[in-house]
């Protein structure tokens, strides 16, 4: 079996490979709580990610939308818009 292969496992997608494979993850960390938001930022930050906070949800889509990270990390009760409006 070869990893990652759609086929083997349909939950599984293809993506292409960046055009960089060595730059670091974006993460946009989408948290209203800002201790939390730091503390997981950090984390992430020493484990060699690149990461942004948004605090409102109301702005996380179109942040999403512009900034195109690699990963979302997204809170459910959110001012503005919640979590499941945003996904």
């Amino acid at each position: 079996m070869v990893p990652n292969d759609p086929s083997a496992n349909p939950t599984v997608a293809a993506e292409p490979v960046p055009a960089d494979a060595t730059a670091p993850v974006r993460i946009l960390l989408v948290e209203d709580d800002r201790p939390l938001a730091e503390l997981l930022a950090d984390y992430l930050r020493s484990n060699g990610f690149v990461v942004e906070i948004e605090p409102h949800g109301d702005r996380a889509v179109t942040r999403i939308l512009a900034e195109r990270p690699g990963l979302v990390v997204l809170d459910l009760m959110l001012p503005g818009e919640d979590g499941f409006s945003v996904y």
